[in-house]
């Protein structure tokens, strides 16, 4: 503990631990807002995410298929 936290009156300690609280709950909306906004914008880009997912599902069943057709000794895809 600081020389000046043990020599500030009980009123300005207690005016301090006001001030402090206010500003952490401040600081945790704000947070919160941005997680909020950082959401909507992802929720925003969900066709973007989801197509993206559909191609890569796409190159992923190819890949199978052509392992696949490999492992039974022909090239169907070629």
């Amino acid at each position: 503990m600081t020389t000046e936290v043990r020599s500030m009156s009980t009123e300005d300690l207690v005016q301090m631990i006001d001030e402090t609280e206010h500003s952490l709950l401040e600081l945790k909306m704000e947070l919160r807002r941005r997680r909020q906004a950082q959401q909507h914008a992802e929720i925003e880009r969900l066709d973007e995410h989801l197509a993206n997912a559909k191609i890569t599902l796409g190159g992923l069943k190819l890949f199978f298929q052509t392992v696949l057709d490999e492992l039974r000794g022909g090239s169907k895809t070629s």
